[in-house]
């Protein structure tokens, strides 16, 4: 009875630390600034920026939407064009966030200019900032900007599954260990 009961309490254990394991990252997709550009083309861009970033499948996304419910209409639009850490981190630890994405849309001339910015909020640094200019005609803006957050996140993505993988199998090889001192003891 006791081997059974030994057994399961490590098995219980197994399971617990591999739902933590897959705990995602909270992501906050901060509204566009925007300069000279239309009110459809930067809302059609944020959609597709929030698109893109949910589709990493790695982060637990906070949309615009989720943000002006947390902090307000008001605070949200004082945080547009954030792009500085302190302020990131400012709004970040408001919405308990990890990672966070702010940037900017431009018209300058022929250009739209796409400024994006990832703040890693945890270790307090800019994990990267991507900069795309693209002739100013609304065929091009959707791939211009599914093409900025594939860069700004392509930093970050391949350090959280390297990390990901590296502390599976570290528990996993505690887990194992610990199971298989525990089945020596009961033998």
């Amino acid at each position: 009875m006791r081997n059974i009961y030994c057994i399961t309490m490590v098995l219980v254990m197994i399971s617990t630390s591999t739902i933590h394991a897959e705990e995602k990252k909270k992501l906050a997709v901060m509204p566009l600034a925007s300069i000279n550009v239309e009110k459809h083309i930067v809302q059609n861009l944020e959609n597709a920026m929030l698109v893109e970033a949910m589709r990493l499948k790695k982060f637990s996304v906070i949309s615009a939407s989720d943000i002006n419910a947390m902090l307000g209409l008001e605070k949200t639009k004082e945080m547009l064009g954030c792009t500085e850490l302190s302020c990131a981190a400012e709004v970040g630890g408001a919405l308990n966030a990890d990672m966070m994405v702010t940037g900017s849309l431009g018209k300058l001339g022929s250009k739209l200019t796409i400024n994006l910015n990832l703040f890693d909020l945890r270790d307090k640094k800019v994990a990267n900032r991507v900069q795309e200019d693209v002739v100013y005609n609304e065929e091009h803006f959707l791939q211009a900007m599914k093409a900025s957050v594939a860069k700004l996140m392509e930093h970050f993505r391949n350090k959280v599954n390297r990390q990901s993988v590296d502390e599976y199998f570290e528990k996993s090889q505690k887990e194992r260990k610990a199971f298989s001192d525990l089945l020596s003891k009961l033998k």
